[in-house]
């Protein structure tokens, strides 16, 4: 990557359609009233820091993730522990970030990886991203380019005048191109978008971006190493990705208008419940149509968590609401 195509990428028709139909959802939120304003935001920030950092290969849950928050003792790896409180403390300081200060960037990167990188500030090394032991699949830019590359990268954002969703999208997907740190990257792009998002609608304090990134895992992988493969290379791919997901996780907010999933929620309540216990507190008795119908767009709107997501067919599987 040479930083004169910092940043590359083509837009047509399609995407602006899809920036329209994100216009409209976010309007349509703002008629939503006491429905919209039920999410509890403390539930969006355990999904975006669980769902982030399990993209990553963080195992802890999202029960024990609001516990690690709450300040509660939890059994579980130590550095998977230590990765939850760098993450809040990263997270609580987006809200007062200026998105285009590189001193803020590596402010907020020194408190998500405190304790797990050798040093502070920008890599001093060559890295690649690899697929098992192997296997190459990106080179990323040299370390003395690093510098000169971010600080171009957040000159053009902020002179953007392109609609914010495709400006997020796009420094997000750079924020991982460049590679700017020793470890991390993945986890400040996603932070960063977040962020960016925030700036453009108050709604997005309520919709973990990171959470529906998480559910497609693998097309973000295929997205990222794609336009990491082009020669020049160009984030059109990663940008109609992000935009998808915008998409989809302001359609999933919208669903808790469902009469469903209204009567789901206020059966269930604030301590995890085993499905037969929200069934029987519904008074329904149909186990596959109360899976069907209520239990499983719950949880794939992320209105619902598991207590062992790791296992969705446990036998002591119970759930927890995420919003209050």
């Amino acid at each position: 990557m040479r930083i004169e195509d910092i940043p590359r990428f083509r837009m047509d028709v399609a995407s602006f359609d899809k920036v329209a139909a994100i216009h409209r959802l976010v309007d349509q939120t703002g008629g939503y009233g006491d429905v919209v304003r039920s999410v509890s935001r403390e539930g969006s920030l355990i999904r975006s820091i669980n769902s982030s950092l399990a993209i990553e290969g963080n195992d802890l849950g999202f029960l024990t993730v609001r516990d690690v928050i709450d300040g509660k003792d939890v059994e579980g790896d130590y550095i998977d522990i230590v990765e939850v409180k760098n993450a809040v403390r990263a997270y609580g300081m987006i809200a007062s970030a200026d998105p285009w200060s590189i001193d803020d960037l590596l402010s907020i990167h020194s408190e998500m990886m405190f304790g797990l990188v050798e040093y502070e500030g920008f890599r001093k090394h060559g890295v690649g991203v690899y697929e098992g032991a192997d296997r190459l699949v990106y080179k990323a830019p040299d370390p003395e380019d690093v510098p000169a590359m971010v600080g171009r990268l957040f000159e053009w954002g902020h002179n953007s005048e392109l609609p914010a969703p495709i400006t997020a999208a796009i420094v997000h997907y750079y924020i991982e191109a460049i590679h700017p740190f020793e470890d991390g990257n993945g986890r400040m792009g996603r932070l960063w978008h977040t962020l960016l998002m925030r700036r453009y609608g108050r709604i997005f304090d309520l919709i973990p971006l990171e959470s529906k990134i998480r559910s497609r895992q693998s097309e973000y992988y295929e997205a990222l190493e794609r336009c990491q493969g082009s020669d020049p290379q160009d984030c059109t791919g990663f940008i109609e990705f992000c935009l998808d997901v915008t998409i989809s996780s302001l359609e999933d907010l919208l669903h808790l208008k469902d009469p469903r999933m209204d009567r789901l929620l206020k059966a269930m309540g604030d301590e995890p419940m085993s499905a037969l216990d929200i069934m029987r507190s519904m008074g329904l008795s149909d186990r596959n149509h109360f899976k069907d119908m209520y239990l499983q767009p719950a949880v794939g709107y992320g209105f619902v968590a598991m207590t062992e997501a790791d296992k969705p067919s446990s036998p002591n599987q119970k759930y927890r609401k995420t919003i209050t």
